[in-house]
C-alpha cells in the first residue's frame, strides 16, 4: 500500500495521496507489515523526473539504474522509483534485484522467502514462486537472492538471465533493474545493458566527477535518462540565510 493510512486504517491509497500530499509514500507487504517509508523530499524529485519522462513518452520499458561505486543509493533509489511509477501510473511494474556482490540489508529482509533468482535460471520453480508481492497490485518484486562466486559472470552474460528478462516483460509493462557499482565488477556492465536506458545515482561526496565520466563511459552505450542525486547538501550563503525564516 502506499501513502499515509488515515486514522481509521481504512482509506485507500490513492485517497490518502490526495488528503496528505506532503506526505512519505509507504511500502508494505501482502501482510501489511510495513517495509519501507520513502521520505517526501525524495517521492518529489522522482515523482518530477517520472512525470516528465512519461509527458514525452520516453519512459522506457527496462530502466537500469547505476552508480560508479558502492553505498550510493541505487537499491533506495530503484526501489522507489518502482515503488512510485507503480503508485503515480498504474502500471504494473517489476523490481529485477540483481546485485548479488552487495545486496541492500532492506533487500533482503522484505525478500527473504523467496528463493531470488538462481532456482528461476534453472528452471527449478515457476516465475510466480520466485516474486514477491506487495499489496499493491502493480508493484512485484524479483530478489537477487544468492549467487554462487563463479557463476556470476556466467549468469551475467549468459542467455538463462535474457530468457527470465524476455519472460518478465511479457508479465510487467515496466522493469527497473538493481546494478551493482559499474567501477566494482565488470560484471554490472553486461547487467546494465539488459535495459533499454539507464539512470545513475550519485551520491554526494563519495564519487568526484572522474569517477562519475568514467563510469559513464562503460555504459555509453545506453540512452541515459538522468543523474538521481543522492543526499545533495547545498551550502546557503550568509547573507541569504537572514532572509529566510529559520525553525
Amino acid at each position: 500500500m502506499f501513502g499515509k493510512r488515515s486514522e481509521s486504517g481504512r482509506g485507500t491509497a490513492a485517497q490518502d495521496v490526495a488528503l496528505f500530499p506532503e506526505a512519505s509514500l509507504q511500502l508494505y507487504t501482502v501482510n501489511s507489515e510495513s517495509i519501507y517509508s520513502f521520505p517526501h523530499d525524495l517521492v518529489q524529485s522522482m515523482r518530477h523526473m517520472l512525470t516528465k519522462l512519461n509527458r514525452e513518452q520516453k519512459l522506457p520499458k527496462k530502466i537500469s539504474v547505476v552508480s560508479a561505486l558502492r553505498q550510493e543509493g541505487v537499491s533506495l533509489m530503484s526501489l522507489a522509483m518502482a515503488a512510485i511509477m507503480a503508485n503515480d501510473l498504474s502500471r504494473n511494474v517489476c523490481l529485477v534485484d540483481l546485485n548479488w556482490w552487495w545486496p541492500s540489508d532492506d533487500m533482503r529482509q522484505m525478500t527473504s522467502h523467496s528463493p531470488g533468482i538462481l532456482p528461476l535460471l534453472h528452471g527449478e520453480v515457476k516465475l510466480e514462486t520466485a516474486l514477491v508481492r506487495t499489496n499493491h497490485p502493480h508493484f512485484t518484486i524479483l530478489p537477487a537472492g544468492s549467487l554462487p562466486v563463479l557463476q556470476r559472470p556466467v549468469i551475467a552474460r549468459g542467455p538463462a538471465l535474457q530468457r527470465v528478462v524476455e519472460e518478465l516483460s511479457e508479465t510487467f509493462d515496466h522493469l527497473i533493474f538493481d546494478v551493482p557499482a559499474i567501477l566494482t565488477t565488470s560484471d554490472a556492465i553486461p547487467l546494465a545493458s539488459l535495459g533499454d536506458a539507464c539512470c545513475v545515482v550519485v551520491h554526494q561526496g563519495i564519487s568526484t566527477r572522474a569517477v562519475v565520466r568514467q563510469a559513464l563511459g562503460e555504459i555509453n552505450h545506453l540512452p541515459m535518462l538522468g543523474v538521481l542525486m543522492n543526499r545533495v547538501r547545498v551550502s546557503t550563503p550568509n547573507w541569504l540565510l537572514k532572509w529566510i525564516p529559520q525553525e
